[in-house]
């Protein structure tokens, strides 16, 4: 999966795979619930939109977590 989105006022491409969560379940039929579970985004390559280079390993681990919440966002709108 391949996400345009704009980090710092930069836009980026973000490939990888996303993995949807799990809704929270309060009771089931045994009266035990489920807390549920985010949806995730693995990174496989950020590179700048008029790029080909990946630019994955310049960015902090900060960063990184910051645009895969980014990602996350736009894939859930």
């Amino acid at each position: 999966m391949q996400v345009e989105i704009n980090y710092l006022g930069i836009p980026i491409i973000v490939q990888g795979t996303y993995y949807e969560g799990d809704s929270q379940v309060m009771y089931d039929s045994n009266g035990e619930g489920y807390p549920g579970s985010p949806s995730e985004f693995e990174i496989l390559a950020i590179t700048v939109s008029d790029s080909e280079v990946d630019i994955w390993e310049l960015l902090s681990i900060k960063q990184i977590d910051e645009i895969t919440d980014l990602v996350i966002e736009k894939i859930e709108e």
